[in-house]
């Protein structure tokens, strides 16, 4: 009898165990690891001879941390990097009209007076290669116009109802695999 109730014991802690790990495997699947939580994750749809393309989310980090860098397969664009949109003087790597014509950047995430006309300054995308700061329970919006994953060389046009997936890479988290879908507008 005392066999049945040692054997009883160990299924039970062994169901328990499976049922901890698979809860920290969903979370990691559903949008956070390591205290990083997404929300509004999209990519928007591109002309077909756009060279690259973006995506947009919001992050949330439980506790102080930096993304460091973000990845996607070969089978969607030759590579992933964290940019931001910032106001820059008169040819200082400003964003021309000629340039915008390659899916980079449109006129959502830009307006007339963004692109430099008239007393507003011009604008230029540039890569954050020291990673972005995240402070403990602020969110961090990507948008069009600010913050936002540049995919460079796509392979093909991102066209609505297309997935993919990016891994954001932190700091002090584990990396987070974070699904996106192809639309014209954020959800």
């Amino acid at each position: 009898m005392l066999s049945e109730v040692n054997g009883a014991t160990k299924r039970a802690a062994t169901l328990l165990i499976v049922m901890l790990f698979g809860s920290m495997a969903a979370t990691g699947c559903g949008g956070g690891t390591g205290g990083i939580e997404t929300s509004g994750v999209w990519a928007r749809s591109t002309p077909g001879n756009a060279a690259n393309g973006a995506t947009y989310m919001q992050l949330t980090a439980e506790e102080d941390d930096r993304l460091v860098g973000v990845s996607i397969s070969a089978d969607v664009a030759g590579r992933a990097e964290v940019h931001e949109v910032v106001a820059v003087e008169s040819g200082e790597g400003a964003m021309s009209d000629g340039e915008m014509s390659d899916g980079e950047m449109d006129d959502d995430e830009m307006s007339d007076g963004e692109m430099g006309h008239g007393d507003n300054p011009m604008m230029a995308m540039r890569e954050l290669e020291n990673g972005l700061e995240l402070a403990a329970g602020k969110t961090v919006i990507f948008e069009p116009g600010g913050y936002h994953f540049m995919l460079l060389d796509l392979v093909s046009p991102l066209e609505v109802g297309d997935e993919f997936e990016l891994e954001l890479q932190f700091e002090n988290s584990d990396p987070l695999v974070v699904a996106v879908e192809v639309r014209d507008e954020a959800p």
